[in-house]
């Protein structure tokens, strides 16, 4: 019963869990004190009558008291138990042992990131490429309690820093479903880290979050911009954290010499999922990826042909 109201609180009245817990434990303890109170006024009325009813009434009630509680959280404890005993080999049967670390941790997964939009800002510059990239997309939390999240943006590697420096120009989390209403940093207000030492990011920038759970549908929108200078044929590659449902490439700029040779995505490398048609606008992909799944994008610049120059006709003889 109890398991019943709650879905009731969480699902149609978008209650949250907290909230549901402290009504239960309210009406509880109403129905306790209820229930002594009828019951001291019923044999109190006549003590000499009602010996056997006493008796009756306290088997009822505490069989009541313990059915709402103790048989809730009995059922509860054996049901993760055997999640917990069973779960690993159901999951995991006909696994190769080495990928069944990979599925467990798979089955772990509370946040999901939706309808990712990578969007592409191709623009020359002298002799290389600036590639401004936007990320946006919504995060849904699967689970029934809040979660934390670390929102941010990286440069792995500044190619040409002398050139111009790469960059995190905006970071911007908001909605209802994010705690506190969110934030947006732009500019200047970005909390940029550089790397000084080997093998750490040319430049990050992170702000932790909290998301409420997603009972309905989800209502949040998170974006990061980051700027670098590239090659004019050359490739990037984008890696994400957490799962991915519905990707979306776009390329909103570029100079007309600019052709984007192949949009790659997969699990683990050589494991291609799509590949569109050569130099795509826009590229969707509804299927599902994984953690720590790639994006690759790949262009080549096209030198303007030499102008043609037409063979000038003869003058006429007089």
């Amino acid at each position: 019963m109890f398991g019943w109201l709650r879905t009731l609180f969480l699902t149609r009245l978008r209650w949250q869990p907290q909230q549901v817990r402290w009504v239960f434990w309210s009406l509880l303890v109403l129905w306790a004190v209820l229930w002594y109170v009828a019951f001291e006024e019923l044999i109190t009325s006549d003590r000499e009558g009602n010996e056997a009813l006493r008796h009756v009434g306290l088997a009822f009630g505490l069989a009541g008291f313990f059915g709402l509680t103790v048989d809730y959280y009995v059922k509860r404890q054996l049901i993760e138990e055997i999640v917990q005993e069973t779960g690993p080999y159901i999951f995991t049967h006909g696994t190769p042992e080495e990928l069944r670390e990979v599925v467990m941790r798979a089955r772990e997964v509370t946040l999901v990131r939706r309808d990712l939009l990578l969007e592409l800002a191709f623009r020359e510059h002298g002799d290389y490429v600036e590639l401004e990239t936007t990320i946006s997309y919504s995060l849904e939390n699967c689970s029934a309690v809040e979660q934390p999240h670390t929102h941010g943006a990286l440069v792995a590697d500044d190619k040409h820093p002398n050139v111009m420096p790469c960059g995190i120009t905006l970071l911007q989390a908001r909605g209802s479903d994010i705690v506190g209403g969110g934030y947006v940093l732009r500019g200047s207000d970005v909390p940029v880290q550089y790397g000084t030492k080997p093998g750490q990011p040319a430049a990050h920038a992170a702000k932790d979050i909290r998301i409420k759970p997603n009972v309905g549908r989800v209502r949040n929108d998170l974006t990061a911009r980051t700027t670098a200078i590239l090659e004019k044929q050359d490739e990037e590659l984008y890696f994400t954290q957490i799962p991915i449902i519905g990707l979306t490439v776009r390329v909103i700029d570029k100079p007309k010499q600019l052709k984007v040779r192949k949009v790659l995505v997969s699990h683990a490398p050589g494991e291609i999922t799509g590949e569109p048609i050569d130099d795509p606008i826009v590229w969707n992909s509804s299927a599902g990826l994984l953690a720590w799944s790639a994006v690759a994008i790949a262009w080549r610049w096209d030198p303007a042909p030499p102008p043609v120059v037409q063979p000038s006709s003869p003058s006429p003889k007089n």
